[in-house]
């Protein structure tokens, strides 16, 4: 394993001449590539390590890139030979922000093993209901992403809030997922208010 923790750094040229070298000696025929790092100085490397194919796959809107971070995407693009997108709306944006051409966009949906999909069992159903607080009455939702601001969890609480002051206080929201810390601890401080502290609950990442 190669572990970058910054890639501008003189630790990070280092691993990224080791990653050049490991490249050259096992020569993929494809490369698989997951965010913007990985995107740039990853298609840079595999390209001078003189790979023939190269999939980048884009799995959200990247909101963080700086106006240099975009620019350096666009250069790297076009060493690219083809992008996979998690949704339509994914590849509409890097079409149009990036200029990434749409004939090289393929739009792949996450799937879903089905095989793994089983009935749950009323004890289980049961103990399952009682460690989250979950009434008969209640009226559950569940929200599956990671804690970060694209997913929208802010704009879900606030709907929340409104539906309880119409009077719904039968919902209990169950949000699952993971992410950073700064971020979490907002979005717990939101859910604290009066309206919503009887019908959030924070499960944490969840395996299955």
């Amino acid at each position: 394993n190669i572990n970058y923790e910054r890639v501008f750094t003189f630790s990070g040229f280092i691993k990224s001449y080791h990653l050049f070298k490991l490249i050259r000696r096992i020569k993929p025929d494809i490369i698989e590539t997951y965010h913007h790092s990985a995107d740039t100085i990853g298609v840079f490397i595999a390209r001078l390590a003189g790979v023939p194919i190269i999939i980048s796959n884009k799995r959200d809107l990247a909101t963080y890139k700086t106006k240099f971070q975009i620019l350096f995407s666009k250069i790297a693009n076009q060493w690219i030979t083809s992008f996979i997108a998690v949704c339509k709306s994914v590849a509409n944006h890097y079409i149009e922000k990036e200029k990434i051409d749409e004939n090289k966009v393929t739009v792949i949906y996450n799937g879903i093993d089905t095989t793994a999909i089983r009935p749950i069992e009323s004890s289980v159903l049961n103990n399952l209901r009682n460690r989250l607080s979950i009434k008969k009455n209640n009226f559950v939702l569940a929200c599956v992403a990671n804690l970060r601001p694209e997913k929208g969890h802010i704009v879900l609480l606030e709907a929340l809030r409104i539906l309880h002051e119409k009077g719904i206080k039968s919902l209990k929201c169950l949000i699952i997922g993971s992410g950073n810390g700064q971020y979490v601890s907002k979005l717990e401080t939101a859910a604290k208010s009066p309206s919503l502290a009887e019908h959030v609950v924070f499960t944490g990442y969840v395996k299955n």
